[in-house]
């Protein structure tokens, strides 16, 4: 009973303080121009920061919002670009129809792996948005894979990230080209090999897609030479930092090749 009591008049006291200092604040703002001024500037700049972290909180409740529109205008420019590109090939320029060799999905990385030798990636799309087999799969910063497993509603992908993958790249100022590795150890580091040893490339080069096959469009930037190395005098490695970040990945864009049953068709025509 006495702590219950105790307890009221601790709040009381408080009550009658708080009421006091009220009372103060509008006395002084009452009989004094300078401290009125001086208080309501105090309020204000209370004001103005609650305002500025409502406005922030806002901005971040709709970052998500934005980034999706962002994505999606992404994939329509991406789209665009690979028709202008498809369309400078065409023989008949006073046609507007033309069919441009790839198309691009967006999807979502839903579990990455970066710590093993043969990584791998799941994807938030499968079967049910037309993702086939073989696909590849890009971001606006390099080549993250080819899909070898597809469920009605997910994807698996053997990643870049794979010591038994191989894509082609070319170094972009000169066009020299080489099959390119993982390095096998830190996830942003590859190598390019068989490139002519008298070639000119430097670090700093810029690397990317070179287009000579049909999983992955050409000149996807993949990274930036740091070394090179002879090969017994007859060719160069090129060590390469990787421009995308394999253990932040989250949106992607899988690649679907429209010529690419063609394309296979004449290569199984010649092996016979």
């Amino acid at each position: 009973m006495k702590s219950r009591n105790g307890i009221i008049a601790n709040l009381a006291t408080l009550l009658l303080f708080i009421g006091l200092e009220v009372l103060s604040f509008v006395l002084i703002s009452n009989n004094s121009v300078i401290q009125r001024y001086r208080i309501m500037s105090s309020i204000r700049d209370v004001q103005s920061y609650v305002w500025n972290k409502r406005v922030g909180f806002k901005q971040f409740l709709s970052y998500k919002t934005e980034n999706e529109r962002l994505w999606e205008e992404n994939v329509t420019l991406r789209q665009q670009l690979e028709n202008i590109r498809s369309y400078q090939f065409q023989n008949d320029y006073d046609s507007i129809e033309f069919n441009p060799d790839f198309t691009y999905l967006q999807a979502r990385v839903i579990k990455s792996f970066t710590n093993r030798q043969h990584n791998c990636i799941i994807l938030n799309k499968g079967q049910k948005e037309g993702i086939k087999e073989g696909m590849g799969v890009v971001t606006d910063r390099g080549i993250i894979g080819i899909v070898n497993a597809v469920s009605e509603n997910y994807a698996q992908l053997i990643s870049f990230l794979n010591i038994e993958q191989s894509i082609s790249a070319k170094v972009l100022k000169s066009g020299e080209f080489g099959p390119m590795v993982w390095s096998g150890d830190a996830a942003d580091r590859a190598i390019i090999r068989e490139i002519p040893i008298h070639s000119d490339v430097a670090p700093g080069d810029t690397i990317v897609s070179s287009g000579f096959s049909s999983i992955y469009p050409a000149e996807i930037p993949i990274g930036t030479v740091y070394r090179t190395e002879e090969v017994n005098g007859v060719s160069k490695n090129l060590f390469v930092t990787l421009f995308e970040n394999f253990k932040a990945l989250d949106r992607v864009y899988v690649v679907r090749s429209n010529h690419i049953d063609e394309i296979n068709e004449l290569i199984d025509g010649n092996a016979k």
